[in-house]
């Protein structure tokens, strides 16, 4: 019986070790979870805050390119307003010369270019006050009704005989 208690004995010391081992390594292998859960979570939070801070850098960039080509297109229609003003100048002062019969038909005419003028000049102005897309969109407009008074300029200059400079 002696035996046999000590067998017990041994046996139960040698499952109390295996026990606490496992329980050791149990938590052992828990707190290394956790530790790498902990780790990646920060490093995601770490790419996180990266990734919002370049994406705040890419939205200035694009922002600050926007205002620059925004700038580039006013003072490229601003630029073509201008010259459209001084054809138009000159074309006033050509129509004084005329012949009193063609006097009605270039008036009409000139009738004609000062409302696209106002047309033209009131989107350049619109456009000028706006921001962003809606700047650059406004200027697209002003621009192409600018074109299209020039060319109404420089036709009722060709049709009457008068030289533009």
């Amino acid at each position: 019986m002696k035996r046999f208690l000590m067998v017990v004995a041994a046996a139960g010391l040698g499952c109390g070790m295996m026990l606490g081992c496992d329980e050791k390594k149990t938590d052992s292998i828990v707190d290394k979870a956790k530790a790498t859960g902990t780790d990646a979570a920060n490093k995601a939070k770490d790419m996180g805050h990266a990734a919002a801070d370049k994406t705040k850098e890419m939205s200035k960039a694009v922002a600050d390119k926007a205002a620059d080509v925004g700038t580039a297109l006013k003072g490229d229609v601003k630029n073509l307003m201008d010259t459209i003003k001084g054809k138009v100048d000159t074309l006033t002062k050509g129509g004084d010369s005329l012949k009193p019969d063609q006097k009605g038909e270039f008036d009409k005419a000139m009738d004609g270019i000062k409302s696209m003028w106002a047309d033209a000049s009131k989107k350049f102005d619109d456009a000028s006050s706006k921001t962003g897309d809606a700047m650059a969109s406004g200027l697209r407009e002003a621009k192409e009704a600018g074109m299209k008074l020039m060319d109404s300029v420089k036709s009722t200059a060709d049709k009457f005989g008068i030289k533009l400079n």
